[in-house]
């Protein structure tokens, strides 16, 4: 990667992005600590084992000359490290010869360098790491008890109490985070001594002790092997002077962040009023969201940030972001719910979404809400610079909010009333505007959300510029070459993954199919007819069902897939494909459906007129499974037939679900499982059946066998009577 060092400045704002670049360096760190402790034990073996000294130092030089193999995720140093164990490399394969080394010169100036970097620098970065971890524990503790103060109960002492328990909470994970990051930064720079001078030092004692040869002890190395031990020298020289610069940046940053710790100071601490920015059209930062619980809401911080028109969030431990809400013409007002502070909502334009969101402090509040409203306006967009300024000189008067849940239901037509209508109206008329402008779909809002972060809108200019037109030109056709470029990699998402195309409709002939396929599975042999038809009735009620479970869901699309081997990737590609092919088709609305789970089927049911849109029957569903990534988006398998043909295919259906698409996955495998016990049974039930209808057959043959040899000897013996009396008559 091409970061060098991680900044000390940014671990006061504890972004998404700066824990993700710490983390590569953690990763890093773990290799170095892996090959260093590597090379520590080779190094123990040559001064331990004097009669394996040959096997050991030939360990040595293949072990050097795996460095290039290393995967390190920073580049730093590792050609000159790697082209320097290269070089030695040669020089151990001859000294690997000689079976004997002096343990003194071997202990001092091989296996002690490699010791201190190990035990001292490597052991004292992971041990940062762990108390890193800790009070990044304590400070989010502590933030989540500070924004649980109580607004109208909380007396000052409490408050002043919450308050001093973040102040030094925060105070603490910053300055361990700041010595975190110097640490890492300064075993980026000791790799290069803690790797280098135990190696140098044990080619040293060899030829100092050996001298065995024109080969080895040869002038030229000599002087190598001194210009590189004065470079490493050089080295400790500058790391020791990185260590005291970061000591003293350390202490400037903490100084200067006595605020920050603050979010919301006392009255009595006489801290300075921080100014809103009214001229803000892009704002990130962590928030609070709430969300309905079972019996009580729940608030889930969050990091919050817009991008062009839309609202973004991302977790602590994700990668990138996602799209929560479109801010063009949405309106931000205070709230007072759940008894907390600094509560704010926002609205969509349809009034159909809204969010509720505390912020830390009520200065983080205000240039939130200014610069939502910014961006409500258009005024991130730098299509039109006169306009921007216009809504910008028109954003700038102090407008005060009013909680929505403090206005009266009845309120009286005043003359202010009447002018926040015409603001209003103005407000809307803008959004208009920007929406005729920006395009009509959402996808062509990312497009130009894009393009405005190309050419960045510069406010201060657009007040006194005469000729912003064509200040604007070069974003226009960057934003064209953006757009362009994101439409290319949607094809090639879309046209890569199957020959077969995206259906963005639910398939309308199976649900027949289904009926007959659910009546086969329940009555899976032949039975009598009131049998067949009983179960018949029962395929219509639900209640008979082991499993009846209903989600609310969303349809994004199908698509025919060829080899389900690998069912997970299948379905990953299956979901990456649909929304790809939604975006490039500026396909965003969805219809809500149920799906409702039973044992012999799913079923996708109409959420206003309660009809069936489509049936699957629970045995052709060969697997289902939710995104890694997002958990909402799932794909669900499954077999049909083709028509006119004996053929089987298998077609991947992509929904959206309001709740964790792993419940509904599970519910799924649960139906599965009930159906096989099911069918089981049936089949244990119809052996029953036919072994009973056995015993009776051969009952049956035994009594005609018995009352066979019970009458034949009867009949015997009337024919020998006639005979007899034949035979007198005769």
């Amino acid at each position: 990667m091409a970061a060098s060092k991680l900044e000390l400045a940014d671990c006061r704002s504890d972004s998404p992005q700066s824990r993700a670049l710490v983390r590569v360096f953690e990763s890093d760190a773990e290799v170095l600590a892996d090959y260093a402790r590597d090379l520590q034990s080779i190094f123990q073996r040559i001064s331990v084992a004097q009669n394996l000294l040959n096997e050991a130092t030939q360990a040595l030089s293949e072990k050097l000359r795996e460095f290039h193999k290393k995967e390190f995720l920073l580049s730093g140093d590792n050609e000159f490290i790697g082209s320097v164990m290269n070089e030695l490399a040669c020089k151990v394969d001859q000294i690997s010869s000689y079976n004997a080394v002096l343990q003194t010169q071997i202990t001092e100036h091989t296996a002690y360098p490699s010791n201190r970097f190990v035990e001292k620098y490597v052991s004292e970065v992971e041990q940062m790491k762990s108390q890193f971890k800790d009070n990044d524990k304590t400070h989010i503790e502590a933030m989540k008890r500070m924004a649980k103060v109580s607004k109208k109960r909380s007396s000052e002492a409490q408050l002043k109490e919450s308050t001093d328990h973040l102040c030094a909470a925060r105070r603490q994970f910053h300055v361990t985070s700041m010595n975190y990051c110097s640490m890492l930064n300064l075993l980026q720079t000791r790799k290069t001594t803690g790797l280098l001078e135990p190696l140098v030092g044990y080619v040293q004692s060899q030829l100092r002790h050996f001298k065995m040869g024109a080969d080895i002890c040869q002038p030229e190395l000599d002087d190598y092997l001194g210009n590189l031990r004065t470079s490493l020298e050089e080295i400790h020289k500058s790391t020791s002077q990185t260590e005291q610069d970061n000591s003293v940046a350390i202490d400037r940053i903490d100084a200067e962040s006595t605020r920050f710790y603050f979010p919301d100071p006392l009255p009595s601490m006489d801290f300075p009023e921080l100014p809103v920015n009214k001229k803000e059209t892009q704002i990130s930062g962590y928030l609070f969201a709430r969300s309905p619980g079972m019996f009580v809401n729940q608030w889930t911080q969050k990091y919050y940030f817009t991008q062009g028109g839309n609202l973004m969030q991302q977790g602590r431990d994700e990668v990138a972001g996602g799209l929560v809400m479109d801010l063009d013409g949405c309106m931000v007002e205070l709230a007072d719910v759940d008894d907390r502070r600094y509560v704010f909502q926002i609205s969509s334009q349809d009034q159909k979404h809204s969010l509720i969101l505390q912020a830390e402090s009520n200065h983080s509040r205000s240039q939130w809400i200014v610069t939502l409203k910014n961006i409500s306006k258009g005024l991130y967009l730098a299509n039109d610079p006169a306009r921007a300024a216009e809504l910008l000189h028109a954003a700038a008067k102090p407008i005060e909010p009013t909680p929505r849940h403090s206005q009266s239901s009845h309120p009286q037509p005043t003359a202010g009333a009447s002018s926040k209508r015409a603001s209003q109206s103005a407000s809307s008329a803008s959004s208009q505007e920007h929406g005729k402008s920006s395009g009509g779909g959402m996808f062509a809002r990312f497009k130009n959300a894009a393009s405005s972060l190309v050419a960045p809108l510069n406010l201060p200019d657009f007040e006194g510029s005469s000729n912003g037109e064509k200040k604007a030109a070069p974003a226009r056709d960057d934003g064209k070459v953006k757009q362009d470029a994101a439409v290319s990699a949607l094809e090639e998402v879309v046209n890569s993954t199957s020959r077969h195309p995206i259906l963005f409709d639910l398939p309308q002939d199976n649900l027949q199919g289904v009926q007959q396929s659910s009546t086969q599975q329940k009555s899976s042999s032949p039975q009598e007819g009131e049998n067949t038809q009983a179960h018949e009735n029962s395929q219509v009620s639900s209640d008979e069902s082991s499993i009846n479970v209903t989600y609310v869901v969303r349809f994004l699309g199908s698509r025919q897939v060829e080899e389900v081997h690998n069912g997970y990737a299948v379905i990953s590609e299956s979901i990456r494909s649909v929304m790809a092919a939604r975006a490039l088709q500026n396909i965003f609305s969805t219809k809500e459906l149920e799906l409702v789970i039973t044992d012999y089927s799913l079923r996708l049911v109409d959420a206003n007129s309660k009809s069936d849109q489509a049936s699957f029957a629970t045995s052709d569903i060969i697997m289902a499974a939710n995104h890694p990534d997002n958990a909402r988006l799932i794909g669900i398998i499954v077999r049909s037939s083709t028509p006119g043909s004996s053929d089987t295919i298998a077609t991947c259906y992509v929904f959206e679900s309001n709740s964790d698409g792993g419940e509904v996955c599970c519910s799924i495998a649960t139906a599965q499982v009930l159906l096989k016990s099911l069918m089981e049974q049936n089949e244990l039930q119809r052996q029953k059946e036919l072994e009973s209808d056995l015993e009776e057959q051969s009952k049956l043959l035994a009594q005609s066998d018995t009352v066979g040899a019970i009458t034949k000897p009867v009949q015997s013996g009337d024919f020998e009577g006639e005979d007899l009396t034949m035979r007198d008559n005769e």
